[in-house]
């Protein structure tokens, strides 16, 4: 419902609606295997009359002069979502998400669902399928976050379903508690308190450290959008220090995350720049600055023991190591722009 567009919006509802689009239509095509929809949302839009909604675009965008985008660009942006998006109710392989599984009752035991009874059916569905997803992928529910219109809160819920047993002759009921924080915008989502912690205790690929990253980039940089982290800070996680990070367990400090995206964020924010020092080709005095293909390499405080390497050619980064004590390293590792 977050793509719904009533024709009678205000101004500022319709204007809230454009950036809301563009937002996600740049998060798509960052991150497309984390933006997931349920199969039916096209239809579900189109009874209601959300969608398609050309027509609506181009009379609201007359009737408030909007002229920064194009009516037709808008609705292109909606389809690629609805089209590009993975579905929440499908495994990888194209298969209902719930096969094995039989829902009995989601109650969503702190919150109030939608009015309309066929929006109300879908969201019990996504929030079932959200459940499935976990319990067939071994995945955790907090590695799921919510996107719904006018909702920013943890919802509690208690899910009863049916399971075969492992020989499979015979279904056993089961019920399950479950927890899933939701969020309204990616805004608020970036500006969450807990996100950049969330998303690191859980990290299974460098990329996760990135998002992390671009979140803490949007809170200490006290940035007005999303799209500005994304497009205004150009960095990359090597292999080399995403091996530190699990290789030290870093994922289960909280303390160590909190301050490794600090040091992270400010590094590329141009803050607290005295924390930083050379990083030198030996111990010797007259050593001069490491360097590569005119990248220069630096060294900052993480915490008093652990410290983090990088290298910067002008406004580009790329995150080498992270160790404690004097396991120093400044490991160069090409990419796809050198």
């Amino acid at each position: 419902m977050l793509l719904a567009l009533d024709k009678d919006a205000s101004e500022r509802e319709f204007r809230s609606f454009v950036k809301r689009v563009i937002t996600w239509n740049r998060w798509i095509d960052e991150y497309p295997d984390d933006v997931y929809m349920i199969s039916e949302a096209d239809n579900l839009l189109a009874t209601l009359n959300f969608y398609p909604v050309y027509p609506v675009f181009e009379e609201l965008m007359k009737r408030y002069k909007v002229d920064y985008v194009k009516a037709c660009d808008l609705n292109k942006s909606i389809s690629k979502l609805l089209n590009k998006s993975k579905k929440i109710d499908l495994s990888e392989d194209g298969e209902n998400i719930d096969s094995g599984l039989e829902c009995e009752k989601v109650e969503v035991t702190n919150d109030t669902l939608p009015d309309d009874n066929r929006t109300k059916l879908a969201f019990k569905k996504l929030l079932w399928y959200t459940f499935c997803q976990c319990k067939k992928a071994d995945n955790k529910i907090e590695e799921f976050v919510l996107f719904s219109k006018n909702l920013t809160k943890e919802l509690t819920l208690k899910i009863q379903y049916f399971s075969f047993e492992e020989n499979g002759n015979k279904l056993v009921e089961c019920e399950a508690p479950v927890k899933l924080h939701c969020y309204s915008s990616l805004k608020k989502y970036f500006g969450s308190e807990d996100t950049s912690l969330s998303i690191l205790s859980q990290t299974k690929t460098k990329g996760d450290i990135e998002l992390a990253l671009r979140v803490a980039i949007f809170k200490n940089g006290e940035l007005k959008r999303v799209a500005e982290s994304i497009d205004n800070y150009d960095f990359v996680i090597q292999d080399s220090f995403f091996d530190d990070f699990c290789t030290a367990h870093y994922p289960a400090n909280k303390t160590v995350l909190n301050s490794m995206m600090e040091s992270m964020s400010y590094t590329l924010l141009n803050k607290q720049m005295c924390k930083r020092e050379d990083y030198r080709t030996g111990k010797g005095g007259n050593n001069g600055q490491m360097h590569h293909g005119g990248y220069y390499a630096w060294r900052r405080y993480v915490t008093t023991s652990i410290k983090m390497q990088y290298w910067q050619k002008d406004k580009r980064y790329k995150f080498a190591n992270i160790r404690e004590h004097d396991r120093f390293a400044c490991v160069w590792e090409d990419d796809e722009k050198e």
